[in-house]
């Protein structure tokens, strides 16, 4: 695998109560551009989510692909890494919430179809986009370092993990 992160808290106690969440991320590359979700506070994020119970992650990509941007998997090449983001839960201030995120590199069919948004998905405006890595990087490190603008959680993930396929593999993606 390219990378593993840990974000957040990086060691909780044996007697810590664990909320976990699994989640897929699709990467989608063509020459120095990637297939990325913007939304309306201007973030780009890759598109994915949660694992549902008893859902492999390949049918939650399957589904979380098509959800979020119309579009449907042509094919999984290969998991790529994995991001673990801890922080205290904010509905139980005594456990800590968990989230690991699983990124697999993706191919998608070019005929497009229907988004099916989920409410909060549909208030930030959701849009799948191809856009140069550059650019995606530099919106969302803009937004960052903006102290007066409301941050979607996964900008601070995503970010890494854009700069990390710039910095390893994009050029091995044509």
């Amino acid at each position: 695998m390219l990378f593993n992160y840990t974000l957040g808290l990086k060691e909780i106690g044996a007697k810590v109560n664990i909320v976990g969440r699994e989640a897929v991320r699709a990467i989608i590359l063509n020459k120095d551009s990637v297939f990325m979700i913007h939304n309306n506070k201007g973030d780009y994020k890759f598109p994915g989510g949660g694992v549902n119970k008893d859902e492999t992650h390949m049918k939650a990509l399957e589904r979380e692909i098509k959800e979020e941007t119309g579009y449907l998997l042509e094919s999984v090449t290969r998991e790529i890494g994995t991001v673990i983001e801890r922080n205290i839960d904010k509905y139980d201030i005594d456990s800590v919430f968990e989230m690991i995120s699983y990124y697999y590199v993706c191919k998608i069919y070019d005929k497009l179809t229907f988004q099916e948004l989920d409410d909060y998905e549909t208030e930030l405006g959701f849009q799948p986009v191809w856009v140069n890595i550059d650019k995606a990087i530099k919106k969302n490190e803009e937004l960052l370092n903006d102290e007066t603008k409301e941050k979607n959680d996964w900008i601070y993930r995503e970010t890494l993990i854009l700069k990390t396929l710039k910095e390893n593999i994009l050029d091995t993606f044509e």
